[in-house]
């Protein structure tokens, strides 16, 4: 009985994705902030977030979750684009 249990759970783990940024919305980030001749490091200080998170999006691994959408919000507000999926 606890076998099959584990064996269900290890199953359902499986097909448990965290979804990670979109690589176009990552894209579009890193255009917006080469445009404006900003290193990584200026782009956290100015939204007041460790580097390695932004870089986080930038790269892609950032997962896709409300706190990751704030950030691009900020992002949205000081490079004065607008970002499209």
């Amino acid at each position: 009985q606890e076998q099959s249990y584990q064996n269900k759970i290890e199953n359902q783990e499986d097909n448990f994705t965290i979804p990670k940024i979109p690589k176009s919305i990552s894209k579009q980030i890193i255009d917006a902030r080469i445009v404006k001749k900003w290193t990584r490091k200026d782009m956290a200080n100015k939204l007041n977030v460790q580097e390695s998170i932004y870089s986080s999006i930038e790269n892609g691994k950032a997962i896709y979750d409300p706190p990751t959408k704030q950030i691009i919000q900020k992002i949205q507000k000081i490079t004065g684009i607008k970002i499209n999926k």
